[in-house]
């Protein structure tokens, strides 16, 4: 995988947490049945999307792009 490849990754991980986030804060608690669906598909989506990161990027620029 490139590294332009890699970065791709990072923006897109970024833009699922960011999702996330989103969906989780309107879940409200988890008692809402689509934005839990739609947080848990986020998270798997960009847990996976930053193990592609981590083969090129080192962690530390992961970390710093990723950090709320």
């Amino acid at each position: 995988m490139s590294l332009a490849t890699s970065y791709g990754f990072l923006i897109l991980a970024v833009l699922l947490g960011v999702t996330s986030n989103s969906f989780a804060k309107s879940a409200e608690g988890f008692t809402l049945l689509f934005p839990s669906i739609i947080t848990g598909i986020t998270i798997v989506a960009c847990m996976y999307a930053l193990s592609m990161v981590m083969k090129n990027i080192p962690m530390g620029i992961t970390y710093a792009s990723l950090r709320d």
